[in-house]
């Protein structure tokens, strides 16, 4: 339901519109989307230039008679991680469904582009244009047949992520949809 704001009395250079949320319509109650998300490999890189540098200061001031050799492991840092393949960026999209609603659809787009649709409890989610080979389809939060798919599980984050997310769900009697922006930062 729409109600204006627009008033004889009261003087808006726009038309300023009030969106009123129905008690008895699916809404979303939260969106979980990071502001910012940082590479793996920007923490690896950033992190191999600090003990670089850090074990070119520590050799020197430690005996300047001995040469430095970066190919040299460190044994005081430790090992680093592998980068792992399967690391999700996982947006959530947490929402109330009404039981009396039906029709229910669940979807993401990424700039206004549709990514992801999940129409429960008997369909799989679908991943769809150009983010297809990078949704986990497969990817689940709890066990609740019209719930568990909501979240949006994206593997291998790259630049190519970075933008504006919005989840929309729909029934046949009522419509919500929520955004926020994403950065990402690293190469």
């Amino acid at each position: 339901m729409i109600a204006s704001a627009q008033n004889e009395d009261i003087h808006f250079p726009f038309n300023t519109f009030l969106l009123v949320a129905d008690v008895d319509s699916v809404h979303i109650t939260h969106l979980s989307v990071p502001r910012v998300y940082v590479l793996d490999n920007y923490h690896h890189q950033r992190h191999d230039q600090h003990r670089y540098y850090a074990r070119t200061q520590l050799k020197a001031r430690d005996d300047p008679d001995i040469p430095f050799d970066p190919a040299e492991p460190d044994p005081l840092s430790g090992e680093l991680r592998a980068p792992d393949p399967a690391e999700h960026l996982v947006l959530d999209c947490e929402y109330v469904i009404e039981p009396h609603e039906t029709g229910f659809v669940l979807k993401w787009l990424h700039n206004d582009v549709p990514i992801y649709q999940w129409i429960p409890p008997h369909r799989s989610p679908s991943s769809l244009n150009r983010m297809r080979d990078h949704v986990n389809r497969t990817f689940t939060v709890g066990n609740e047949a019209m719930h568990k798919h909501r979240a949006l599980a994206l593997m291998h984050p790259s630049q190519d992520f970075a933008g504006k997310y919005s989840c929309s769900v729909q029934t046949f009697q009522s419509f919500d949809i929520k955004s926020a922006d994403l950065f990402i930062i690293g190469k």
